[in-house]
Formats: C-alpha cells, structure tokens, sequence
C-alpha cells in the first residue's frame, strides 16, 4: 500500500530518499525521489515507486503516481536478454529525450510536475501548455476522475539533452493507475485523437530490438512494455555514445554522468557494444566516484550532526561556520540540495581529465 507514511519513514531511514515541499494554491503538496547514492537498492515497493510520487501533505491524498524504477536491458537480475526473449512483449513505444511531466489534480485546477518540483520552468510551460489546451485539460481531468496519472514527455527547443525537437510540446508516453499500480497499455485506453501519443511498435522480438539499438541513429531508444507489466529501456548506442563519459572515458566525464544517474543507460549499452575493454575502465571511474563521494558525505554528516547539537543556531555558526561546507551541510540537511547536486555544481574539477581507458 502506497502511501505518505510509509515514504516519510523511508526518507527518515535512508539519506538518499529525498523530498520537498511545495506550496500550491492553499494546498502543501510533498513529492519524493532518491538522490544519486552509491549502495542505492531498488528491492522495496516503497523505493521502486520513489520517483515523484506526490501527496497532499496534509490530508495524505495521493496526488500522483509516476512511472516506478525501472532497468536498462542486461543492467539487474530482473532484466537479462535471456529471460526477457521468452516474455510476451505487448509493444515498445519510442523513447523520447526529454522531461518526465505528470499532472496533479488541486481543487478543479491542473498543476504539471517534474519528479521533484511543481514551479520549475518546464513545469510551469506545461502547466501552460495544458491549460491553453482544452483537450488536454479534458483528457487529463478524464483520467484523474478514474484514478489514472497520465505521463508525459515534455520536449522543445529550449530542453535539448541530445537530440534536437524544433516545437514544444507534451506527448504522452504512460499512463499508472493509482489504486492498484498497474501500468495501463496505451493501446487499451481510450485516447482523444487530439492527443499525441508517443509512437508505439509492435511484432517485435527483443533479439530484434537489440540488433536495431546497434545501428539506430537519431533516437533514444525504446520501452518495452511486457504482458505482466515489466518495464525495460533499450538505449540505442548511437545515442548513449555521446555522452562524453563513453566518448573520452574521462574520470571528470564520468562523474558528471554517475552523479546524474546515467551509469544504469552506460554500462547497459557497454555490455550489448561488447566492449570490455571501455566497460571496465567506466566502471573503475565509478569506483573513484563513488569513493569520493562516499568521504565527503561522511565530513558532511558529521558536520550535520555537529550544527544540530549545538545550543543556538548563533553558536553553531561561531563553531563551524569556518567550514567550506558549513552552508552546504546546513541546505543538504534542509533538504534544498544533496550533495550529488553540490559535487556537480561545485566539485566536479576535483576529477582530473585523464582517459582511463589509455591507462591499461
């Protein structure tokens, strides 16, 4: 059973569940998702679904329900070719390189989300979009009125990751029913015309998909949807290829992509290139970040601990306000960053820029 309890324990329990909290209209709205940790296991329902998920604080209402965790082919136990060829696929649809947005439903009135914040910019321009949109808005308040979160994928110029899309827009790429979890086909709801839709491929083999993600160019990937609700992505090596981390096996490169949670998408389309070589240098480079990061969240923790204990919030700062870390440890502790977001924003040059991949 899903609910706010049970994610307020689990952020309590683990230092890489992260919240926040937001006002919207006269309503406090929570949302949770995990930040990068290097010991981070995906074994509980509660941390499977720690991806946006959103309530009302007050009330405990379930507001949305997100896409759950789910893995690159070959990248957990659950996702080996092996397994996955004697599965029944339903489709894959085209995976999409842009921002995961879902809405919530708050007196009447649509709010668009990201997975950790309903006021950022592309948060806002969908909201926008939606609400200048009178099939959309149907739609969506059609599915909220059946306990459905519809999923989408926002796109546009201003949002490019890899590949380039000339308009804004929203596409549909999921829809999760809230009371029972279940991901509902695309092909088996009921979709206005006037929506976009994500493309959805059919008589395909996971044989078939991976020789396509070999030689695939100027797309993402794909999902897999099975008969028994699996989710897996297929990343198309052309894409993962430019991301620098592959490309110049940099330990600086790398730790921009491990602290950004692409390591699952790397070491996936390392494994199906075949290429040991490079597969074992990134995740040598993994080693060096995790343990780099690892140390500093011990200092930090250790700082945390000492600024709580302290009598006054004036006391703390004559005591520990020399530290470098002092406001980071202060806003890590307030839940307005974790550190994966500091190293990245302030750190990262602690990574040299040598090839780890020339050093064998």
């Amino acid at each position: 059973m899903l609910n706010l309890s049970s994610f307020v324990k689990l952020e309590k329990e683990n230092n890489f569940i992260y919240s926040r909290v937001e006002k919207v209209g006269s309503h406090q709205v929570i949302q949770f998702s995990y930040v990068y940790n290097a010991n981070t296991k995906f074994n509980t329902e509660t941390l499977v679904n720690c991806r946006g998920i959103t309530f009302d604080l007050e009330s405990g209402e379930l507001l949305a329900l997100p896409f759950p965790k789910f893995f690159n082919i070959e990248e957990s136990g659950t996702t080996l070719t092996k397994d996955l060829k004697i599965k029944k696929i339903m489709y894959a649809s085209k995976k999409l390189d842009g921002s995961l947005i879902f809405p919530i439903l708050l007196d009447g009135d649509i709010h668009m989300c990201t997975k950790l914040s309903t006021t950022n910019k592309y948060a806002v321009k969908s909201t926008n979009i939606v609400r200048n949109s009178k099939a959309q808005s149907n739609f969506i308040k059609g599915c909220k009125e059946k306990n459905i979160t519809p999923l989408f994928e926002y796109t546009s110029p201003e949002n490019q990751i890899i590949l380039h899309y000339p308009n804004e827009e929203l596409t549909l790429i999921g829809l999760r029913c809230e009371k029972t979890g279940e991901c509902i086909p695309l092909d088996q709801y009921k979709i206005p015309s006037t929506i976009k839709v994500t493309n959805l491929i059919y008589n395909v083999t996971i044989e078939s998909l991976l020789e396509t993600a070999k030689t695939k160019r100027g797309e993402e990937g794909v999902v897999v949807l099975f008969s028994d609700g699996q989710i897996v992505k297929i990343k198309n090596i052309w894409y993962t290829k430019n991301h620098h981390a592959i490309s110049l096996m940099r330990t600086r490169d790398i730790a921009k992509s491990h602290l950004s949670g692409y390591s699952d998408d790397i070491i996936s389309t390392l494994n199906i290139m075949g290429n040991n070589s490079k597969l074992k240098a990134y995740k040598e480079g993994v080693k060096i970040v995790d343990k780099y990061y690892l140390n500093l969240q011990q200092e930090v923790d250790t700082l945390i601990l000492k600024i709580i204990k302290a009598p006054s919030s004036k006391l703390a700062w004559q005591e520990h306000g020399h530290s470098s870390l002092y406001k980071v440890a202060i806003n890590i502790h307030k839940k307005k960053m974790s550190l994966g977001d500091y190293i990245l924003r302030k750190r990262i040059k602690d990574f040299d820029l040598d090839k780890l991949d020339e050093q064998r």
